[in-house]
């Protein structure tokens, strides 16, 4: 008995709803906790989600709610262009991997909208923001050499569950998140104050020292966004504002943690050796060279692409012929330029329709904090696509469809 209050009380539930809303929102707490930990843990959230879905009864509502929302249309509209590209792949088993991997577009991300509830997403927010404290602890542990080595994270790259190219977005997010529900005045009571501007201090050292560029620049604007949501000084006043601050936090960083120290001098060095020809094979020169590779297979394969599987293929054809030495790729760690390569410009318009929905469900929203989470992701991801790969299976996918599908669905109508 008092296991099942304990339960009932961690997740809480209420025991007036139908078994299945009960069931759900623990799926949904699960999910949000395990995020930033174990994305094989929350595939299988998500699989036990659809089965959920398949079991479940009232398929005409199911069909109903599809045809309404237009985020779950657009999401399976860019599915189905890689569907499509299978059509003139050549290299069909790189295709079906590829299917795979952005399969959470066709199979989560409408499930998650149908299933999500408005009563869910507070206390889901709760459990994501505990399990990114803890991942932090764990980071800072590793970092300061508490732990020696913990599963990922080592002294040289101390996140112990995800990549540096991860780990910065999350980061990121979250402290946008912490930040929001601060300064929008929500939290009432003081352990609630407390945990959140703990985590906010937190968040940002660890950030610092996880090694990723684009954390770094996410935090500007984190900063940025926040500032101008809270203040009425406007853009142009809120980007003085954050530059200066942003200057003098940056150069005391840069001073003292040997991460942002060593990654900033880094990416000076790559840019130099780039220019002066001296070496192409570094982070920033293989990027570099992976970009203008890609535009030369648009150029020729601009309406429809290569195809769902073919970007290795083409992109190894204009690798053969370079005149420097550089690492090769399946992938040219820009979410547009590889959606372009491989599907064409109908393809890229299928992606940019999912985050123009976004930003224009958001602009309508009447929940002010709903409204900013709302705006804040797709405009996170528009420019984390053009570092890396972010919704070609990532953690950050599943970060992606997770908070779409209570962000941009009306609770009013469903």
């Amino acid at each position: 008995m008092n296991v099942s209050k304990s339960i009932i009380r961690i997740f809480d539930l209420d025991i007036s709803r139908s078994n299945l809303d009960n069931f759900l929102q623990v799926l949904f707490l699960l999910l949000a906790f395990f995020l930033p930990i174990s994305v094989s843990i929350a595939k299988i959230i998500l699989v036990t989600f659809l089965i959920v879905f398949v079991a479940s009864e009232n398929f005409k509502e199911k069909i109903l709610f599809f045809k309404k929302n237009y985020l779950s249309i657009f999401s399976t509209l860019f599915f189905f262009c890689y569907i499509l590209g299978i059509l003139w792949t050549e290299d069909l088993q790189w295709g079906l991997i590829m299917l795979r991997k952005m399969a959470d577009f066709f199979l989560f991300l409408p499930v998650l909208l149908f299933f999500s509830k408005r009563y869910f997403f507070d206390k889901a927010i709760d459990f994501f923001l505990v399990s990114i404290f803890l991942v932090c602890l764990l980071t800072l542990a590793v970092h300061f050499q508490i732990i020696e080595k913990l599963y990922k994270g080592s002294l040289g790259s101390p996140n112990v569950t995800m990549s540096h190219i991860t780990a910065g977005v999350f980061y990121a997010f979250s402290l946008y998140i912490a930040l929001e529900r601060i300064l929008s005045g929500k939290l009432v009571k003081n352990y609630s104050k407390f945990f959140n501007w703990t985590l906010v201090f937190i968040l940002i050292y660890t950030l610092l020292i996880s090694n990723s560029r684009t954390g770094f620049i996410l935090l500007g604007l984190v900063l940025l966004i926040t500032y101008i949501n809270f203040n009425r000084g406007g853009i142009l006043l809120g980007s003085i504002w954050i530059s200066l601050i942003l200057t003098i936090f940056f150069t005391l960083s840069y001073k003292y943690i040997p991460q942002f120290h060593d990654r900033t001098d880094a990416l000076i060095s790559n840019i130099g050796d780039y220019r002066s020809g001296k070496n192409y094979d570094t982070s920033v020169g293989q990027r570099l060279t992976w970009t203008l590779n890609s535009l030369e297979i648009i150029k020729d394969n601009f309406w429809f692409g290569v195809g769902t599987g073919d970007f290795n293929k083409e992109h190894d054809k204009i690798f053969q012929n370079l005149q420097f030495k550089v690492q090769n790729t399946v992938n040219p760690h820009n979410m547009y330029l590889l959606v372009a390569t491989q599907l064409g410009i109908f393809g890229l318009i299928a992606l940019l329709s999912i985050f123009i929905h976004q930003i224009k469900f958001s602009l309508q929203e009447t929940n002010k904090s709903m409204k900013r989470l709302g705006l804040f992701l797709p405009i996170m991801f528009i420019v984390i696509n053009f570092g890396d790969s972010y919704l070609l299976g990532h953690f950050t996918t599943t970060l992606f469809i997770f908070f779409s599908s209570f962000l941009y669905k009306d609770f009013e109508k469903y």
